[in-house]
């Protein structure tokens, strides 16, 4: 293993491939211009980590924690993130695909110019976040909540919204721009009944 482990770390230009980092104390690390590929962080800290420019793909970051941490130009393919904590992070420029989050937490984070695309996300929270140029195409977002959330921050194209979590009044759902069949589920979620 290349990398130099541990806390308060400068990690630029790394190139890891299908290496072993479970359990590992990255916090307060900055990493940048760095690749990792087939890479396993289960249960790592990366309390506020910096990540610049960086690649992650089929990476397992499941039980992981970013709070507080910083991503600016970073992508993220086919990765696992299962019970994995992202709350209080900054988003900017981010972009995450083909992915799959069960239990994960984005709470009360800022989230720019991003988008996670052609992911599922299972019992997540996104509860309290402030969006601008945020994207959220999932054909899967059961047991979802958007609590504090406006939906009208955020595209939700192609997006199945029928299982999420709303506040009581649903005032998230205030200027949302949703499509026929998001309309339909989000009628449903304030109590409306539709009759055919």
């Amino acid at each position: 293993m290349s990398l130099i482990l541990g806390p308060d770390k400068e990690c630029d230009y790394l190139d890891e491939r299908n290496e072993d980092f479970s359990n590992e104390d990255f916090d307060s690390s900055s990493f940048c211009s760095s690749s990792f590929k087939g890479c396993n962080f289960l249960s790592s800290s990366f309390r506020s980590a910096s990540f610049v420019d960086c690649t992650f793909i089929d990476c397992n970051f499941s039980s992981s924690d970013f709070s507080s941490s910083s991503f600016s130009r970073c992508n993220f393919v086919s990765c696992l993130f299962k019970g994995t904590v992202f709350s209080k992070v900054r988003m900017k420029d981010v972009k995450i695909e083909n992915s799959s989050f069960l239990y994960v937490s984005f709470d009360n984070s800022d989230l720019k110019n991003s988008g996670i695309y052609n992911s599922k996300i299972n019992d997540g929270s996104f509860s309290d976040v402030s969006c601008k140029n945020f994207s959220l195409h999932s054909d899967n977002l059961l047991g979802t909540s958007f609590r504090g959330t406006m939906l009208s921050l955020i595209s939700l194209k192609m997006s199945d919204i029928s299982g999420i979590y709303l506040s009581e009044g649903a005032k998230e759902l205030n200027g949302a721009k949703l499509d026929v069949s998001q309309a339909l589920d989000a009628a449903k979620l304030i109590g409306v009944e539709i009759i055919e």
